[in-house]
Protein backbone atom coordinates (compact mmCIF):
# COMPACT_ATOMS: atom_id res chain seq x y z
CA UNK A 1 0.00 0.00 0.00
CA UNK A 2 1.36 3.41 -0.94
CA UNK A 3 1.76 6.23 1.54
CA UNK A 4 -0.75 9.04 1.28
CA UNK A 5 1.66 11.71 -0.01
CA UNK A 6 2.72 9.36 -2.81
CA UNK A 7 -0.85 8.88 -4.06
CA UNK A 8 -1.67 12.57 -4.47
CA UNK A 9 -1.62 13.77 -8.05
CA UNK A 10 -2.41 10.36 -9.54
CA UNK A 11 -5.25 9.86 -11.97
CA UNK A 12 -8.62 9.22 -10.36
CA UNK A 13 -9.89 5.66 -10.72
CA UNK A 14 -13.37 4.49 -9.76
CA UNK A 15 -16.14 2.09 -10.74
CA UNK A 16 -19.32 3.35 -12.40
CA UNK A 17 -22.27 1.14 -11.41
CA UNK A 18 -25.43 1.23 -13.52
CA UNK A 19 -28.66 -0.60 -12.74
CA UNK A 20 -31.35 -1.10 -15.39
CA UNK A 21 -34.75 -2.70 -14.87
CA UNK A 22 -35.19 -6.25 -16.02
CA UNK A 23 -38.12 -6.87 -18.36
CA UNK A 24 -41.44 -6.58 -16.52
CA UNK A 25 -39.89 -5.33 -13.27
CA UNK A 26 -40.77 -2.08 -11.49
CA UNK A 27 -38.95 0.21 -9.14
CA UNK A 28 -39.14 -0.64 -5.48
CA UNK A 29 -39.25 2.22 -2.97
CA UNK A 30 -36.97 2.93 -1.31
CA UNK A 31 -34.27 1.65 -3.66
CA UNK A 32 -32.28 -1.37 -2.53
CA UNK A 33 -29.81 -3.55 -4.36
CA UNK A 34 -31.84 -6.40 -5.89
CA UNK A 35 -30.50 -8.58 -8.68
CA UNK A 36 -34.02 -9.98 -9.26
CA UNK A 37 -35.20 -6.49 -10.31
CA UNK A 38 -32.10 -4.86 -11.79
CA UNK A 39 -29.34 -5.84 -14.17
CA UNK A 40 -26.13 -4.24 -12.95
CA UNK A 41 -23.10 -3.30 -15.00
CA UNK A 42 -19.76 -2.39 -13.41
CA UNK A 43 -17.44 -0.24 -15.50
CA UNK A 44 -13.93 0.71 -14.31
CA UNK A 45 -13.20 4.35 -15.15
CA UNK A 46 -9.92 6.26 -15.13
CA UNK A 47 -10.47 10.01 -15.11
CA UNK A 48 -7.68 11.78 -16.94
CA UNK A 49 -7.97 14.74 -14.57
CA UNK A 50 -5.47 14.65 -11.74
CA UNK A 51 -6.31 15.50 -8.17
CA UNK A 52 -5.09 18.93 -7.22
CA UNK A 53 -4.54 18.58 -3.49
CA UNK A 54 -1.65 19.14 -1.14
CA UNK A 55 -0.78 16.60 1.55
CA UNK A 56 -0.32 17.86 5.09
CA UNK A 57 1.02 15.30 7.59
CA UNK A 58 -1.62 16.20 10.18
CA UNK A 59 -4.09 14.41 7.87
CA UNK A 60 -2.84 11.10 9.26
CA UNK A 61 -4.80 11.97 12.41
CA UNK A 62 -8.24 13.36 13.20
CA UNK A 63 -8.59 16.17 15.70
CA UNK A 64 -9.77 15.22 19.17
CA UNK A 65 -13.03 16.98 20.04
CA UNK A 66 -12.71 19.74 22.64
CA UNK A 67 -15.46 18.09 24.74
CA UNK A 68 -13.43 14.87 24.91
CA UNK A 69 -10.31 16.75 25.94
CA UNK A 70 -12.30 18.56 28.65
CA UNK A 71 -13.54 15.20 30.00
CA UNK A 72 -10.03 13.72 30.14
CA UNK A 73 -7.22 16.18 30.90
CA UNK A 74 -4.62 13.47 30.10
CA UNK A 75 -5.51 13.71 26.40
CA UNK A 76 -3.19 15.72 24.18
CA UNK A 77 -4.44 17.16 20.89
CA UNK A 78 -3.13 15.42 17.79
CA UNK A 79 -0.29 17.25 15.99
CA UNK A 80 -1.34 20.12 13.75
CA UNK A 81 -4.72 20.79 15.36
Amino acid sequence: MADCPETLGRKLTFINITGTFKTGKQQSAPYKHDEEVYTYTYTPVTDEAHENRKWVNKMYFAPIARDEMNKNTALIQNPGY
